[in-house]
C-alpha cells in the first residue's frame, strides 16, 4: 500500500484515547488508528452526500422525497418547492443547499 504521511494537531485528550485504544491491542500503532477514522470518516461522510443529494434532487424536480424508511412520495408543486428552498438555503442549488446543511454557507 502507498501511504503519505499527513501531519495533524489534536488535543492531548484525543492521543490519550488513540494510546488506549493500541494498549488495549485494538489497533498496533497511533497512525493505525487514525487511518481508520479516516476512512469512516469518509465512508460515513460520502453515504451522507448522497443521501443529500439525492434528497435535494428530488425536492428540487417536484417530487416530496420522504424518510429512507418509507416508500411513499406525493407530487408537490414544483414552483413552490423551488421558493421554499431559496428561501431556506439561500439557493436553489443543490451544492449551495448542501454546503448550507454542512454549516459551511457560500
Amino acid at each position: 500500500m502507498n501511504t503519505v504521511l499527513v501531519q495533524a494537531r489534536l488535543p492531548r485528550r484525543l492521543v490519550e484515547k488513540l494510546d488506549e485504544l493500541v494498549e488495549l491491542g485494538l489497533f498496533s500503532s497511533r497512525s493505525e488508528v487514525v487511518a481508520e477514522a479516516v476512512r469512516r470518516l469518509i465512508l460515513e461522510y460520502g453515504r451522507v452526500v448522497e443521501e443529500d443529494v439525492v434528497f435535494i434532487e428530488k425536492y428540487l424536480s417536484g417530487e416530496k422525497p420522504t424518510p429512507t424508511t418509507s416508500s411513499v412520495a406525493e407530487e408537490v408543486d414544483l414552483e413552490e418547492a423551488m421558493r421554499k428552498v431559496r428561501e431556506f438555503f439561500g439557493s436553489d442549488r443543490v451544492e449551495d443547499a448542501i454546503a448550507y446543511i454542512r454549516g459551511r454557507r457560500h
